[in-house]
């Protein structure tokens, strides 16, 4: 028998804070620009790893050779969880089309908590080659189970977060252009 060992479990997110402080101003320009921006995203899972197993049997004088083979793959780790996340901000932020006159999806305060993907399930491989015509065999070959992913929090605008989750304070003026902004 081949059995692949388990992935292992991804480290959740810490938390992630940014503050812009009043009579600051944050200038972006161009299509994608982000005037603010945190994240907290949790690690994603270990890959499983692989079972392997084989018998090469030479032909034999007995009339019958019984056997079983099994080649198990291991199940893949758990994503990390997504942290805390607050935005505080009392600076004006203006975004602007860049040189090339681009401009679309700007955002001016993006702030996530992501999860992490888990982890692939492992390959299992079995195989058997045998001499004898009369001989009996089971294989089996299972692949592992993947992973479960990681849990993102909500959020929340105006309020500073409570454990686990996304808060958005805004005391200034905003200002993005642009299509998807």
């Amino acid at each position: 028998m081949g059995v692949g060992g388990a992935g292992g479990t991804a480290a959740n997110a810490g938390p992630g804070l940014v503050t812009n402080y009043s009579g600051a101003a944050l200038s972006v320009s161009g299509a994608h620009s982000v005037g603010s921006f945190a994240q907290a995203g949790g690690g994603g899972g270990g890959t499983g790893g692989i079972g392997i197993q084989g018998k090469l049997s030479a032909p034999s004088d007995a009339s019958s050779d019984n056997q079983m083979t099994l080649g198990l793959g291991g199940s893949g780790g758990g994503g990390g969880n997504g942290g805390q996340v607050n935005v505080a901000n009392s600076a004006s932020i203006m975004s602007s089309a860049g040189s090339d006159g681009g401009s679309q999806q700007m955002h001016g305060i993006l702030a996530q908590s992501i999860g992490g993907g888990g982890g692939n399930g492992g390959i299992g491989v079995d195989g058997d080659i045998t001499g004898s015509k009369s001989s009996k065999a089971l294989s089996l070959a299972i692949g592992g189970a993947g992973g479960s992913g990681g849990a993102g929090f909500a959020g929340s605008i105006g309020s500073t977060p409570s454990g686990a989750g996304v808060g958005i304070s805004n005391s200034a003026a905003i200002h993005v252009v642009g299509d998807g902004s």
